[in-house]
């Protein structure tokens, strides 16, 4: 081999290198934006930033299509496991269903238990401030159960 092929093939190395240094800072500073991402939706605002609309706050707290589900479950029945929780929403996946949880334990709304027992297993339930949004999940079931028929016909 040529002094210059070497010499080619070393820059390209050292280029390759200094490539890979870059691109792991990039993936670096990715990963780190990412996490503010997730922690952003996963931390609750805080009450300053909710105070414009009541309708607002609430829509923001059991937002989404799996929130009044999860909540209505655990009002319907005092302890569910992770498992019966899944169940009762279905067909909700394992990822949406545990980041849905941790939002509403942000939130104050339910809490976790872990029991330390083999097999661990998991147990959540409504906290006291949970247990106020029973009037408003009530009513809503009830304008469902009324108007459903109505409202289907509406669409069609």
């Amino acid at each position: 081999m040529s002094r210059k092929s070497l010499s080619r093939q070393s820059t390209f190395r050292s280029g390759q290198a200094r490539d890979c240094g870059t691109r792991a800072a990039s993936q670096k500073a990715q990963a780190t934006i990412d996490l503010q991402v997730r922690k952003f939706l996963l931390v609750p605002y805080s009450m300053k930033a909710q105070a414009q609309c009541p309708v607002t706050f609430t829509s923001r707290v059991l937002g989404g299509k799996w929130k009044a589900r999860i909540v209505w479950a655990l009002l319907r029945n005092e302890n569910l496991r992770f498992s019966e929780v899944r169940r009762a929403c279905p067909p909700i996946s394992d990822r949406i269903l545990s980041k849905e949880l941790k939002e509403l334990e942000g939130w104050g709304l339910i809490s976790r238990r872990e029991y330390s027992t083999i097999p661990p297993h998991t147990e959540y339930s409504l906290t006291d401030l949970g247990q106020t949004l029973r009037p408003l999940m009530m009513a809503m079931a009830e304008w469902g159960a009324k108007t459903q028929e109505t409202v289907v016909a509406a669409s069609k």
